[in-house]
């Protein structure tokens, strides 16, 4: 079950908008990270939202930074403030931890997203879970897989980026290829496996995505291209070509299948899926419509039965028997 948000800026949002109160560029958090190795908790700021809630909110925090600069000027010392300021950000978020610690059971805890980049911080919760107790398993994430790219990428991988096909193995109609990144902190119970969900739920699934989507992509190869290149290469081509396409280069992209892909300067890892029969693939239902009534212009050629049924070498009596097809 979902237990809390952040009621406005996330913690890395938080490090992006003091990094520019500091003078420094985005993103925030490596630079705050670099200063705070030289500095001390010298400064005492707010722990802010400290409640019965599990919510987040960072609004005060930021305000007393903003004023604290301000009231310092050239007297600031940056890196004891940033050093000053991950403290803060670490105690804050170990005391809503531990609000759920007491109040739900808890057996493993995932820190993602991009600020787990921040080794400060993640040693920190790290250590504060394993004394709170030995039993709980902490999975973090290698530091590529944690910058915003990366925890922004997909719909199959839950928030990276997902490149993922339709029509690879059918009998008829294109290939049809799409990339999406989704926001880090984008959830919706829809966006799943789309072969499990009604028609319904595909069309609200495809209107949630395009809303929410960072960026987005689909790359098409027609009858005649997967004919002519041979469906795994055709495939390989309109991944690349979707993910080259969209606005936001990502970190990593997970495809759809067990095949290597191979994109320009951007990393990629497979994951195994799997097709139902249905929408232009060989079910009884299309097979038994391709044997009385022949095929169409979408149909791929190169493709069997319709290989053996086009070029007249095997009877469609024969065919029929060798498929289980009753016509």
């Amino acid at each position: 079950s979902f237990l809390q948000n952040f009621l406005d800026d996330a913690v890395g949002e938080c490090l992006d908008k003091i990094s520019l109160l500091l003078g420094h560029n985005y993103p925030g958090g490596p630079i705050i990270e670099k200063l705070a190795q030289t500095g001390k908790s010298t400064y005492q700021l707010p722990l802010t939202k400290l409640d019965e809630t599990y919510d987040f909110s960072f609004s005060g925090l930021k305000t007393a930074v903003r004023l604290l600069i301000e009231k310092e000027d050239k007297r600031l010392n940056a890196n004891d403030l940033a050093c000053s300021l991950q403290y803060t950000l670490a105690k804050i978020l170990t005391f809503k931890i531990e609000k759920v610690l007491q109040t739900k059971k808890v057996n493993t805890v995932v820190l993602g997203g991009g600020v787990v980049a921040n080794k400060y911080l993640t040693n920190y919760l790290k250590e504060f879970l394993q004394k709170k107790n030995k039993n709980i398993r902490v999975f973090i994430p290698p530091k590529k897989y944690c910058t915003d790219n990366a925890a922004m990428m997909g719909i199959l991988a839950y928030y990276k980026i997902s490149n993922d096909e339709a029509g690879r193995g059918a009998l008829a109609g294109p290939i049809v290829v799409a990339a999406v990144i989704l926001p880090t902190y984008f959830y919706s119970p829809l966006i799943r496996d789309s072969k499990i969900l009604k028609p319904v739920q595909r069309n609200r699934a495809y209107g949630i995505i395009r809303k929410a989507a960072l960026t987005y992509s689909v790359a098409i190869k027609n009858p005649r291209e997967v004919e002519s290149k041979n469906p795994l290469q055709a495939t390989k081509e309109a991944m690349v070509e979707a993910t080259l396409k969209l606005k936001v280069k990502p970190d990593l992209c997970l495809v759809d299948g067990k095949e290597e892909i191979i994109i320009p300067n951007i990393p990629t890892q497979s994951i195994i899926g799997g097709d139902q029969s249905n929408k232009g693939y060989p079910n009884p239902t299309h097979l038994k419509a391709i044997f009385k009534y022949g095929i169409c212009s979408l149909h791929r050629k190169t493709y069997e039965p319709i290989k053996s049924l086009v070029n007249g070498k095997t009877s469609r009596e024969a065919l029929c028997q060798k498929y289980n097809c009753k016509i």
